[in-house]
């Protein structure tokens, strides 16, 4: 058994334990709709689901269905509740991971594969971001990443097998497996696919030219968008579904999603910078800073080794990262999260961002040393040392505070450490190169232990550690409702209280954010006795009351104050026109 072999399975073990401490805990706000409507598909086979009184047969094709479907497929086999839901996303995880270093060993083959697998996967499965992030259930948090990660591996493997260059031709199957797999990332969601037919043409220029790549990477888009679109309204013909509703839905998120509501290039130049500028640090802080400073080193690295020595595998290394980091900043201007909740959005190529972290370690070895010349034993004990010690700061000493409250003093230096460490490689490699992957081996080994001090204060943390991170009272309130109210009686909630409570419900966020008429709506509702009892929050929530002055002053002039569980307050309407 070898040493990469024995940490990636203590990386294993170590993520499944961290990952089933929290797998109970409710599906809170977004991360109920994929499951309410793949429980209801595996019942039904349609995605339609009740959401809410207003939406009581709700079509739930935010986006075309496989997510829903595979789900619904998951929750056949395995049951559904909250446990069940999330394994299906710790699987997907650990499948980017696997896809992931199927690219490594592609590119660069199996020997630098097997090299870098223990730090890959200390560095991917035991870091809070993945942990937290595959527990959301949705799209980009489970699917999405392996599907696009799975259409790179087919297209990296058109030019490469097993770290040698292909002279044969690029065969018709290897197209249309492709093409099929676009197709695939298509039926999950019509966002980030987008980024993939630019980079069959930058993947393909080195292996067949201007002309030739560029006019396969128009058929295989072309390809692709057919199978899609065939399939999918073949797929709305026989259930009788308007799948008009995904086109419409995905271009109003494209639009408007992370606006201002300014019109204008400027203006949305504007809340482009404004919201990467908010987001750039919430991932920072769930991720840490020497993941993504090693990716853009990494891809430095790469550039200067194409250049100097024109290797081919160097380029499209670069052309790689270059992708993962750039989505990364689109996705961080374009939308934004809520909540401290870890940004999903980011996670479809965050395996790549964890590969080029080990990729340059491994690089700096063999640059400086050479396999046989590295002081293994010595050089390990000091990098344990250094990821226990981190790892016991961060459980003891950073937990989640970063997290809750941001790059504060002094726990924002849990991750400017491990970053000045990692800068400090860049002098010592020209003043003592041996040295820069021993230096750069502490950064990483500072960075992950520090990750996995904070996923082990996660795993134990009696709030949500998503949406909403830090909020309390949700299971009490939802057991209070269950237990003094009928399965026919309505209450007023967000929508992840109604459906774990198992009741009807008017969803209260239209009324507190969408105008008079709604409030007045939801206020008629509970004054003419309809509902039990009404669910908002005081401190961390999407309902909180202070958001609407209006709403707020009447419920408290009009109704008591039953109970407070946590941020959650239960309220129910007093007729003051009685003796």
């Amino acid at each position: 058994m070898t040493v990469q072999f024995r940490l990636s399975l203590a990386a294993l073990l170590a993520s499944f334990c961290l990952f089933a401490a929290s797998g109970s805990r409710p599906l809170q706000l977004d991360n109920m709709d994929f499951p309410a409507v793949a429980q209801q598909t595996a019942a039904t086979g349609l995605p339609v689901y009740y959401r809410g009184e207003e939406n009581s047969h709700h079509l739930g094709l935010y986006h075309p269905p496989l997510y829903i479907y595979m789900l619904a497929l998951w929750i056949k086999l395995f049951g559904f509740g909250e446990i069940q839901v999330r394994m299906f996303g710790y699987m997907c995880a650990l499948l980017q991971g696997w896809i992931v270093l199927e690219l490594v060993r592609a590119l660069f083959g199996s020997e630098t594969a097997t090299r870098i697998t223990g730090w890959y996967w200390l560095l991917f499965l035991l870091n809070p971001y993945t942990l937290q992030t595959a527990s959301i259930a949705d799209i980009d948090s489970t699917i999405y990443g392996p599907l696009l990660c799975g259409a790179l591996l087919i297209l990296v493997r058109m030019s490469w097998l097993n770290g040698v260059w292909r002279s044969d031709p690029v065969k018709a199957a290897e197209y249309a497996a492709l093409c099929v797999a676009l197709a695939l990332a298509m039926w999950a969601k019509l966002t980030t696919v987008w980024l993939l037919p630019p980079t069959v043409l930058l993947l393909l220029l080195k292996r067949l030219g201007w002309a030739r790549a560029s006019l396969a990477a128009v058929a295989v888009a072309i390809m692709a968008v057919a199978i899609f679109l065939t399939t999918y309204f073949a797929y709305g013909r026989i259930t009788g579904l308007d799948i008009r509703y995904t086109f419409a839905f995905t271009l109003d998120s494209l639009l408007h999603r992370g606006s201002s509501g300014r019109s204008g290039a400027l203006a949305r130049i504007d809340d482009f910078k404004n919201n990467f500028f908010i987001m750039a640090p919430i991932v920072a802080v769930w991720t840490g800073f020497v993941p993504w400073l090693a990716a853009i080193g990494a891809g430095f690295v790469a550039v200067h080794q194409s250049l100097r020595r024109g290797d081919k595998r160097f380029t499209h290394s670069f052309l790689m990262a270059g992708l993962a980091l750039g989505c990364t900043a689109y996705y961080c201007g374009q939308t934004l999260t809520f909540g401290f909740a870890p940004f999903k959005y980011t996670f479809v190529f965050w395996g790549i961002i964890v590969a080029c972290a080990a990729l340059l370690l491994d690089f700096l070895l063999q640059a400086s040393w050479g396999v046989s010349e590295v002081p293994v034993r010595q050089w390990a004990m000091i990098a344990a040392a250094v990821y226990f010690l981190s790892a016991l700061a961060g459980t003891a000493w950073v937990k989640d505070t970063i997290i809750v409250n941001g790059l504060t003093w002094p726990y924002k230096w849990s991750l400017y450490i491990p970053g000045l460490v990692f800068l400090a490689v860049i002098p010592i490699w020209w003043l003592a190169p041996r040295f820069a992957a021993l230096v750069l081996a502490c950064a990483l080994s500072a960075a992950a232990g520090n990750s996995l001090g904070i996923a082990a204060y996660q795993a134990r943390a009696g709030y949500s550690t998503t949406y909403d991170y830090g909020q309390t009272g949700f299971e009490d309130t939802v057991s209070f409702i269950r237990g003094n109210t009928l399965p026919g009686q309505l209450i007023a909630s967000m929508k992840d209280i109604g459906f774990k409570a198992g009741r009807r419900y008017i969803e209260n966020y239209g009324p507190i954010y969408r105008g008079r008429d709604q409030a007045d709506g939801l206020i008629e509702a509970i004054s003419s006795g309809k509902v039990r009892y009404a669910v908002f929050t005081a401190q961390r929530g999407q309902d909180n009351l202070m958001m609407n002055p209006y709403l707020k002053s009447w419920i408290e002039k009009n109704c008591a104050l039953v109970r407070s569980f946590g941020d959650y307050r239960i309220y129910s309407f007093v007729d003051r026109g009685q003796p």
